[in-house]
């Protein structure tokens, strides 16, 4: 019987054992999943800024593009750079 109880103990402290590595285990993962997640969200903000701005960029290369082209239809239609007919 006393045998018994041991091998009972022995086996339950082995089941300890590997549950404990177990856990060790998963927190080190959750800890790995953690940072990974921070360092994701960290580079998804930058990617959106960068495209935020881009658009920005665009538009205003887009409005000064669509001054410049009407200045110049102007231009013609108006002879010259004053604008004397239109003016």
């Amino acid at each position: 019987m006393q045998k018994q109880t041991k091998d009972t103990l022995s086996q339950s402290m082995e089941h300890l054992i590997a549950r404990d590595d177990k856990l060790d285990d998963m927190m080190r993962k959750t800890s790995e999943m953690s940072d990974l997640s921070y360092s994701m969200s960290r580079k998804s903000r930058k990617v959106h800024r960068n495209a935020f701005w881009s658009s920005i960029v665009a538009k205003l290369l887009y409005l000064i593009i669509g001054l410049i082209l009407i200045y110049v239809l102007l231009f013609f239609l108006c002879d010259g750079i004053t604008l004397p007919k239109c003016i």
